[in-house]
């Protein structure tokens, strides 16, 4: 009797010869049925947009805002954005800056302080505290990467303590992103990054995940 035979008999608790045909059809029917067997459709390329250097330009929590009016100094105010997404305007409120652009907020403040204002003019600045990315897997050191600048996956990873020589598998990196409420993954092949002088670097976006998997070793 052969071992797989056999080895479907005890695990079924089966006490009496089954024909092998019968358990054939028997070993097929539940690896259809036992969750994970099924293969899983591939992730989409990413696009260029995808892959895009990221801009930035949108005010986030915890950025340094500062606010001049040129006619009207005592208004002149530097404050972090809340984690709300606010600032405080005194007695005109909470503006939210959070998602906006300096250009956006300048145009805002001008409208809700235009009253008192003999020089209609409002300029705003913003220093950026960066944004978060997340590496894990395979790394010398996961967790929360801080950057303020577009970056790749591979500087992600090296932002991270680099990549564990002996077991990490960079010719299937996972990028996971969440747009629009909704989680996408991307496989990125950073094995091909490092061993071509020229390639198409995928940018990263804020709170981007980066999974590096580990390689099967076979013996």
């Amino acid at each position: 009797m052969s071992v797989f035979r056999l080895t479907l008999i005890r695990a079924l608790g089966l006490r009496r010869k089954v024909p092998v045909p019968a358990l054939a059809a028997l070993a097929i029917t539940l690896l259809a049925v036992v969750p994970g067997c099924a293969s899983k459709p591939s992730p989409a390329p990413p696009t260029e947009a995808d892959a895009a250097v990221y801009e930035g330009g949108k005010i986030q929590i915890g950025d340094q805002v500062k606010v001049l009016f040129p006619g009207a100094p005592n208004l002149n105010f530097v404050q972090a954005v809340r984690v709300d997404g606010m600032l405080d305007l005194g007695q005109s409120g909470d503006l939210k800056v959070e998602g906006k652009t300096a250009d956006e907020v300048e145009a805002e403040l001008l409208t809700i302080f235009s009253p008192e204002l003999i020089v209609k003019e409002v300029t705003v600045s913003v220093e950026s505290v960066g944004f978060p990315i997340f590496v894990s897997g395979m790394v010398r050191r996961p967790g929360k990467v801080m950057v303020n600048r577009s970056v790749t996956v591979l500087e992600a990873i090296m932002e991270a303590g680099g990549f564990d020589t002996t077991r990490a598998n960079l010719s299937k990196v996972q990028v996971i992103r969440q747009e629009n409420g909704v989680q996408r993954t991307f496989v990125i092949d950073v094995q091909t990054a490092l061993a071509q002088a020229e390639s198409k670097p995928f940018h990263l976006r804020p709170a981007d995940i980066v999974f590096v998997p580990e390689r099967f070793i076979y013996f």
